[in-house]
């Protein structure tokens, strides 16, 4: 099966991973390692997600079509639409424009990457191509990381704090705010404003609930 539509993935997932790295408050060493450390396992979830819904639908058709067996005229067929669409998108394609020089240059503003180098950005690229997708571990290091894992299981059961989660008034007036930013923004889509107005309207919900459970408690004290 062709692998490209897997590279247009990686390439999407690391663009959005250096553009996060630039929206740190200050924009030096420091704050940019905290901004890197602070990412957690959702946030890659969702970049993960968004780069996936970038690959455009003609990569995948490509792909299928190496196991489907498509003939060789329809390929040049598909080919030809491709170099069409280039063309057509040259200006900000989201696929075959994520080049290494995007990435240069998106790494040279963040601190402590402006001396990184085409060459760099290549090998960091490149670096995980050879990786089978899975860790391949002796019958010791399985143990080991079994055991690891039931300690570090007991550890976080004593040390796990309630994590502190905004009220349905604060996430009401979060959506709130976001919502009148979204308005006055000429990127914002339609569909975008009105799944933020919906999660708006379920916290308004929520809140107008928890307020009336509040009421009938107090009347019976």
């Amino acid at each position: 099966m062709d692998q490209g539509f897997i590279e247009c993935t990686k390439r999407h997932y690391r663009r959005q991973l250096l553009r996060k790295l630039l929206l740190a408050e200050e924009n030096n060493e420091e704050r940019v390692l905290d901004s890197y450390k602070k990412i957690n396992l959702k946030d890659y979830c969702y970049m993960i997600a968004d780069s996936w819904n970038m690959v455009k639908s003609v990569t995948l058709k490509r792909a299928w079509n190496r196991i489907n067996g498509t003939s060789t005229k329809e390929l040049l067929e598909l080919e030809k639409q491709r170099l069409q669409q280039i063309t057509d998108e040259l200006a900000d394609d989201e696929e075959l424009e994520v080049t290494v020089a995007e990435f240069v240059k998106l790494a040279n503003n963040i601190a402590g990457c402006s001396e990184v180098d085409v060459e760099d950005m290549e090998e960091w690229l490149q670096s995980d191509n050879a990786d089978p997708g899975f860790q391949i571990m002796t019958d010791n290091e399985i143990a080991e990381s079994v055991m690891d894992e039931q300690q570090s299981d007991i550890i976080d059961s004593d040390e796990t704090e309630e994590e502190n989660v905004p009220t349905h008034g604060e996430a009401f007036i979060c959506f709130e705010n976001a919502l009148k930013w979204m308005e006055r923004q000429p990127e914002c889509e339609a569909v975008q404003l009105l799944a933020v107005k919906r999660l708006r309207d379920l916290a308004a919900r929520k809140r107008a609930t928890t307020s009336r459970q509040r009421t009938l408690l107090e009347m019976f004290k």
